[in-house]
C-alpha cells in the first residue's frame, strides 16, 4: 500500500477506532489497528471481538494494501507528528512494516498481516445485516447519554450491565437500570424499519456515543444481526458494532409508579446544586440524604459522625400533602437529576417528584415531559428518636 493523509485526518480516525483496541488481551491482533486502502479512502478497524469500530478518513491512495499495526505505537508516532503536516504511508507485506514519512522523519512499525487480524463485517451486507432503522445522531447521542450511567457496574446479574433498546414503529425507547434507580428516554425515528429489540452493554453503548460524536454525518442507521447477536450503528464514516447480551431483561414497567399521591416540583439545576452540596457530607454515610418536603420549600441534609452536617433548601411547589419525608441515596438522585438537566446552565429546566409513600419509589420526570422518566428506590434507614433529632 502506499497512500498520503493528513496527520489530523489519520490521528482523528485512530483516536476513534482506540476505543475497540483491548488492553487485556496477549492477541497481538487485538491490540493492533488495521489500516487498509479502501478506494480512494483509508480504513483504519480495532476490535476487542465484543466490539468493533471501523473509520474512514480522506486519503490519497497509489497502491492497495493493509497492514495491523500494534495500537499504542500509531497513535504515539503519529502524535509525535507537527499537526497540518502530510503523512506517506506505505506497507511493506514482505516484511510486515509500516513507513510513515512527514517532513524530515521517518518511522518504520512493525506489524502483524491483515489475514491475521478478525474479519469485521461491513454494515450493509444484506447477507448478515436486517433492513436499517434511522435516527437524528444528536436524539440517539441523547438517549444514551440519559440511561447508560444506570446500568449495573459489577456482573452479580449480567444482564443489568446492559441497556435495552426497543425500536419499534416511530419511537426508540432505552431503558437501563441496576436495581436501585431506572432511567427510560425515548426519541422518534426517522424511517418505519424492521422492530428491534436489543440489549447492549452499556459500556459498548458509551463507545458508541464517542465514535459516533466525532462523526459528521447527522443521522445514524441502525442495523440487527440477522443471526440476533449482534448490532451496528453507521454515520457516514464511522461504523460500530456491538455484541448483544443474552438473557431476559426484567419487566422494568412494572416498578414505575402508577398513582402517586405527592407532587413536587422545582428547579433542576437548583436541587442538583444543593444535592452535590450535602453529598459533601452524606457520602460518608453511604450517600444518605433525608429530603422533607414542604408547601413551599424542600429541605435537604446530610451528615457525618466524623465531619459534620449539611442543610440545603430550595424552593419548591407541593401538591397532595402538607409535608412529606423521604431518603434517597445522593449519588443517584445526582446522576438523574442530571440527565434532566444535563447543562450547567438550563437553570429553567424544572423536574417533578411524584411519590406514594417514604418506603415507595419516586417518580422523577422533566416538568416539560420530553421523553424521558426515572424512578428512584428510597434508603431504609432507622427512625431517630426525638431526642437525637433534637440533639442534631
Amino acid at each position: 500500500m502506499k497512500a498520503k493523509a493528513t496527520k489530523d485526518n489519520l490521528a482523528r480516525g485512530i483516536s476513534i477506532v482506540s476505543r475497540a483496541v483491548s488492553t487485556r488481551s496477549t492477541l497481538p491482533a487485538l491490540s493492533s489497528i488495521l489500516i487498509a486502502s479502501d478506494g480512494q479512502r483509508l480504513r483504519l478497524q480495532a476490535t476487542d471481538l465484543t466490539k468493533a469500530i471501523t473509520c474512514w478518513i480522506d486519503a490519497r491512495v497509489d497502491e492497495p494494501g493493509a497492514l495491523a499495526v500494534p495500537a499504542k505505537t500509531f497513535a504515539d508516532t503519529v502524535a509525535a507528528i507537527a499537526a497540518g503536516e502530510e503523512i506517506d504511508l506505505s506497507v511493506d507485506t514482505k516484511t510486515g512494516t509500516l513507513l510513515l514519512k512527514a517532513g524530515r522523519s521517518k518511522t518504520e512499525v512493525k506489524g502483524i498481516s491483515a489475514e491475521d487480524f478478525p474479519i469485521i463485517p461491513a454494515g450493509d451486507q444484506a447477507d448478515i445485516w436486517s433492513e436499517s432503522i434511522e435516527m437524528v445522531k444528536a436524539d440517539l447521542l441523547a438517549v444514551i447519554g440519559r440511561t447508560t450511567f444506570c446500568a449495573a457496574t459489577d456482573e452479580a446479574r449480567p444482564v443489568l450491565t446492559g441497556v435495552l433498546m426497543q425500536l419499534k414503529k416511530d419511537s426508540a425507547v432505552l431503558a437501563a437500570t441496576d436495581g436501585f434507580r431506572l432511567a427510560v428516554a425515548n426519541a422518534p425515528l426517522q424511517n418505519n424499519g424492521p422492530d428491534i429489540r436489543a440489549l447492549v452493554q452499556a459500556a459498548a453503548l458509551d463507545d458508541v456515543a464517542r465514535a459516533l460524536s466525532a462523526g459528521e454525518a447527522d443521522t445514524v442507521a441502525i442495523r440487527l444481526a440477522k443471526s440476533g447477536n449482534q448490532i451496528v450503528f453507521t454515520a457516514a464514516s464511522v461504523e460500530v458494532i456491538a455484541q448483544l447480551l443474552e438473557g431476559q431483561y426484567p419487566n422494568y414497567e412494572e416498578i414505575i409508579p402508577k398513582a402517586p399521591l405527592v407532587t413536587v416540583e422545582m428547579a433542576a439545576a437548583e436541587l442538583r446544586t444543593a444535592l452535590k452540596g450535602v453529598d459533601v457530607f452524606a457520602r460518608e454515610n453511604d450517600h444518605t440524604v433525608r429530603l422533607t418536603f414542604g408547601a413551599n420549600s424542600l429541605t435537604i441534609r446530610g451528615q457525618s459522625a466524623e465531619t459534620g452536617w449539611c442543610e440545603a433548601k430550595v424552593a419548591a411547589r407541593m401538591t397532595g400533602a402538607e409535608a412529606f419525608e423521604i431518603t434517597f441515596n445522593a449519588k443517584l438522585a445526582l446522576g438523574l437529576v442530571g440527565a434532566i438537566n444535563p447543562a450547567p446552565g438550563g437553570v429553567n429546566s424544572a423536574c417533578v417528584f411524584r411519590m406514594s409513600e417514604a418506603h415507595r419509589p419516586a417518580l422523577i420526570t422533566p416538568a416539560e415531559g420530553n421523553g424521558y422518566l426515572a424512578v428512584l428506590m428510597p434508603m431504609r434507614v432507622e427512625q431517630k428518636t426525638k431526642k437525637e433529632t433534637q440533639d442534631e
